[in-house]
């Protein structure tokens, strides 16, 4: 019988913590594999965005989620995953893959619910900041997810 394979899906505007705590549950958690789609950019194109660098990190976010599947690996996406769409095209996928590989998973929805003046603040602490126009692009988009809708089997918050 193969392993029940657990899926982070961490969603939160940019500077609510989201890559901190990730990175520190994977310190904790040394066989959970993390997948951010900024790392991958960055690592791939130098973090330049353009549609043409996105479509292939969209890809290669789909490929290692894919392979992880595969080899029975619990994940953290920890992207912002604020646009109701894509995260429901993701979970989409994800059961997809799942099917395909006659495994099973659990996916977790992680809400990060932080203060947006502390986020706002935060990000114009960082190196590669968000402008604040996106930031508030985001929480609006936020509020078109409706968690019950979501093919989720966990829900949790980190305030």
């Amino acid at each position: 019988m193969s392993k029940i394979i657990h899926i982070k899906i961490l969603s939160g505007i940019p500077g609510c913590g989201k890559s901190t705590w990730s990175r520190d549950y994977i310190s904790q958690h040394t066989d959970v594999k993390r997948i951010n789609r900024d790392d991958l950019r960055k690592m791939c194109d130098d973090s330049r965005f353009t549609d043409g660098n996105e479509n292939f990190v969209n890809q290669a976010k789909l490929s290692l989620i894919r392979t992880g599947i595969e080899l029975e690996k619990d994940m953290i996406l920890d992207d912002t995953h604020c646009y109701n769409d894509y995260l429901n095209y993701l979970i989409a996928e994800i059961r997809k893959f799942a099917i395909e590989l006659n495994k099973s998973v659990v996916i977790e929805f992680v809400d990060f619910l932080i203060n947006t003046n502390e986020c706002v603040k935060r990000n114009n602490e960082r190196e590669n900041k968000i402008e604040e126009s996106i930031i508030y692009h985001m929480i609006n988009m936020r509020k078109e997810i409706i968690i019950d809708n979501l093919d989720i089997d966990l829900y949790s918050t980190v305030e």
